[in-house]
């Protein structure tokens, strides 16, 4: 038969209650001055030499419901997805982009493709190792006889590097950026 004796460690359990109100006071007092949540108050508090970790501190952070939201980010607007119109006549529209691939000798290069949009021809192909974009301008880039009245490209670093700093417009053409997806 067994006998019913308590646990002796029960018998010494006592619940401590924590006096965390010097702690508050100083969240509080730091939390008028910055409003930039826990971590800028707990350095804040660590500056005026208090010795408590971010453990105690952030436990009586979230007791006091002093915990702030992040903000919401901002959301961006609905981009107008325009259909891609292919041109009945050929150096109407001419589309501009990279391809990337590797050797067997593990070195990469890159080939800028111009490409006229009506019956899907290559119009200048540009192969190297490294194409940056100083290399682009209209200058020194693929000379490509020919007048179109539009470039697309997806590429955004290409665009600002052929445009010179120019808004949509290279030297009479417009420029339009094609989005993924699309």
């Amino acid at each position: 038969m067994r006998s019913s004796k308590k646990n002796s460690s029960a018998e010494w359990y006592y619940e401590s209650t924590k006096d965390d109100s010097e702690v508050e006071a100083a969240i509080r007092q730091k939390a008028e001055a910055a409003n930039d949540g826990f971590w800028k108050i707990f350095r804040l508090i660590r500056k005026d030499g208090h010795p408590w970790n971010h453990k105690k501190v952030y436990r009586v952070y979230e007791a006091i419901h002093f915990n702030k939201r992040k903000p919401l980010r901002k959301r961006l607007l609905a981009r107008v997805k325009n259909p891609l119109v292919t041109p009945e006549q050929e150096n109407v529209t001419w589309s501009m982009d990279f391809v990337t691939d590797v050797l067997q000798s593990n070195r990469k290069f890159r080939v800028l493709n111009i490409i006229d949009d009506s019956d899907r021809v290559a119009v200048a192909q540009k192969a190297a190792h490294s194409i940056p974009a100083s290399r682009m301008s209209s200058r020194n880039g693929a000379r490509v006889t020919g007048s179109r009245s539009c470039t697309r490209s997806q590429d955004a670093q290409l665009k600002t590097a052929i445009s010179n700093g120019s808004t949509g417009r290279i030297a009479g053409l417009f420029w339009t950026h094609i989005f993924s997806g699309l």
